[in-house]
């Protein structure tokens, strides 16, 4: 529900543009739980929040030829089936052929991800590390089964899929996406080589 002290003061400023952000990101929320409870409400931030940080040159989600909503910030990609209504919609060049950067999986094996784990290493890590340093530095790096990848980027996959996820990734160490199916899509999660982490 808006925070009506809030709304009061943005008002008194003149800033509108702000209070109909608000308003509409309530609508989506409410029309998202309505439709799919608190799950679907919470993919719903979870994509709203991915976007919002993405780059202005990707910025926003699009449907595709196969009729999967697509979203990407150039680390991690989403193939959303059925789509997140009330996300932003991407501008023309902001989208691109992201199905040519699926791998084939043949040789896949699945890994077993503890988000639990994941989060608890990324609360540890932002209360050691300077906010500064985390926005311009080297981001957490978490080691799946001998491959390292951005522990953020490991979580929005989680969050933004929902659901029973399956993580699968290559057997060895190889620049290729690894690959999290769900009942709701599919990502893409482009591995960090170790000699990044630290």
């Amino acid at each position: 529900m808006l925070n009506a002290s809030k709304v009061l003061e943005l008002a008194q400023s003149g800033d509108t543009a702000t209070i109909v952000a608000m308003a509409e990101k309530e609508i989506i929320e409410a029309a998202a739980k309505a439709s799919g409870g608190n799950t679907l409400l919470k993919r719903t931030r979870a994509a709203a929040k991915y976007i919002d940080k993405c780059d202005e040159c990707r910025r926003g989600a699009w449907i595709d030829d196969k009729g999967d909503q697509l979203f990407t910030n150039g680390y991690t990609a989403f193939f959303l089936s059925p789509a997140i209504n009330g996300l932003p919609e991407a501008s023309a060049r902001a989208r691109f052929d992201v199905r040519s950067c699926i791998p084939d999986t043949d040789n896949y094996i699945t890994a077993d991800v503890s988000t639990a784990d994941v989060a608890a290493k990324i609360k540890i890590w932002k209360a050691k590390v300077p906010a500064r340093e985390r926005k311009h530095g080297r981001p957490l790096i978490y080691d799946v089964g001998g491959m390292c990848y951005n522990a953020e980027y490991i979580l929005d996959c989680y969050n933004i899929l929902g659901g029973d996820i399956t993580f699968t990734q290559p057997k060895i160490w190889k620049p290729v996406p690894a690959v999290l199916t769900s009942e709701n899509g599919m990502a893409i999660l482009l591995p960090i080589r170790k000699t990044a982490a630290r």
